[in-house]
């Protein structure tokens, strides 16, 4: 027997609340706090420890790898236990660790130790992404958009609020107001985040509800949708995992090199700067307009448009030069490359919500997510090592636009949407694709 639950607007004051917890989250509560700021202080902790400038980035590298490694089992947790109770607790650790990590005394260990332990914490995002996925029905693809959108300049200011801490409070300040920061954010999450799935508004908070740890924890609601090993014995999430990878390992570590390139090829650092500046600002409208379409259009394959974009992007600049195209051609191809770029992270969270539901959506987007982070820490060393080999970065670009085309033949091979946009209603049924799915797993 189905039940009509009406369908609450996605703009409703109760779903832009949450919303808004979860983009105060994302850009102040996890691991980008510290990471953003941390190539502000290299010059200040190496001189005053008389480090070396490896010894300090082996501690970037620590974090990455810790987070990759604990990015599935946060998701598992959350999974099981609920977002909140969770979210609350990593980003109380956080901000322990970001006040511990200012009263660093020269103990090296101590200092990757407490790095590593803070890309452990720092990974609420996959929490985040799973509130927001669930959380809007009728335009989740537009909500995403406007999520990355707003995020994005939220966590370009950071590089400013740093320098400005550090020459009025010192490197050991910068670490404690960041602390503080993240440790404000706390009373947010447990008063207005809710589970995914949550219909009805909360009655009042009351004085009862304080300190008590079932109304930390929550009830997670009974959300559709596969378990983490469903996902992993599907070639649907393979797929997806090898898209990510085929476009990503590469793209972080092309950002560090990125510069030098475009010098190579005659641009002065300032017009370099003045075309990423402008390209940066025209992001959001890619982020929006790829949510906007996957709304829009109810097929993965309208994605692959968007992956095409970072190909051409990365041969338009190849063939640039300054006295060929100049500076016009070039804001084209870093703009198309910018498209492509902005439009992934929201298009991939969209398809995961949609090709395997919300029910253990962080523990499965959270495996993905994972091997992406390890192989990224491979690309900054690859692409210097195959520089160093050939004096040039021919072989990057070209691995590069394979990858993007690549990620969009990927794309056109995925089968129809297995689950409803209202990831709560029990009916209308799944989709005839997930019937046949699960009818396999039974047998």
């Amino acid at each position: 027997m189905s039940i009509n639950v009406p369908l609450e607007s996605d703009f409703s004051p109760r779903k832009l609340r949450i919303a808004g917890v979860c983009l105060i989250g994302m850009t102040f509560g996890t691991y980008f706090v510290i990471f953003g700021a941390m190539s502000f202080l290299m010059l200040p902790i190496t001189q005053e420890f008389h480090w070396t400038r490896l010894q300090f980035s082996y501690a970037i590298s620590a974090m990455m790898w810790s987070g990759a490694i604990a990015m599935p089992l946060l998701g598992r947790i959350a999974d099981r236990f609920g977002v909140r109770i969770v979210a609350v607790v990593v980003t109380l650790f956080l901000s322990g660790l970001t006040l511990v990590i200012g009263r660093q005394v020269g103990h090296v260990w101590s200092y990757y130790l407490c790095l590593a332990l803070a890309g452990v914490f720092g990974q609420a995002s996959i929490i985040y992404s799973k509130v927001i996925g669930a959380l809007f029905t009728q335009h989740r693809g537009k909500a995403l958009g406007i999520f990355y959108v707003v995020t994005t300049p939220a966590q370009a200011l950071m590089p400013q609020i740093t320098n400005t801490l550090l020459i009025h409070v010192g490197w050991r300040g910068v670490f404690f107001t960041y602390g503080i920061i993240i440790l404000s954010i706390v009373p947010l999450l447990y008063f207005w985040l809710e589970e995914p799935g949550s219909a009805a508004p909360r009655h009042s908070l009351g004085r009862a509800r304080l300190g008590r740890f079932a109304a930390l924890k929550g009830s997670p609601a009974a959300l559709r949708g596969m378990t983490a090993s469903q996902a992993r014995k599907d070639k649907t999430f393979w797929i997806l995992v090898a898209s990510s990878l085929s476009a990503g390992a590469l793209a972080t570590g092309w950002v560090q090199h990125h510069v030098a390139f475009l010098v190579g090829r005659g641009f002065t650092p300032t017009q370099v700067a003045s075309v990423i500046s402008i390209s940066f600002l025209l992001l959001p409208l890619a982020t929006f307009l790829s949510g906007y379409v996957m709304d829009r259009i109810h097929s993965p394959k309208i994605a692959a448009p968007f992956a095409l974009l970072g190909a051409v992007g990365i041969w338009v600049e190849w063939m640039t030069w300054s006295n060929f195209g100049g500076v016009p051609l070039l804001l084209l191809g870093v703009t198309l490359c910018g498209f492509a770029l902005g439009s992934a992270h929201p298009i991939q969270t969209y398809l995961f919500t949609r090709y395997f539901g919300i029910k253990s959506f962080a523990e499965i987007y959270g495996f993905c997510m994972a091997m992406l982070s390890f192989a990224t820490g491979f690309g900054p060393p690859l692409i210097g090592k195959l520089f160093d080999r050939t004096g040039s970065y021919n072989i990057v670009i070209l691995v590069m636009a394979t990858g993007y085309v690549l990620l969009a033949i990927l794309i056109l091979t995925l089968g129809p949407y297995r689950y409803a946009l209202d990831l709560r209603e029990p009916e209308p049924a799944p989709a005839v694709a997930e019937q046949v799915f699960h009818a396999r797993l039974a047998n």
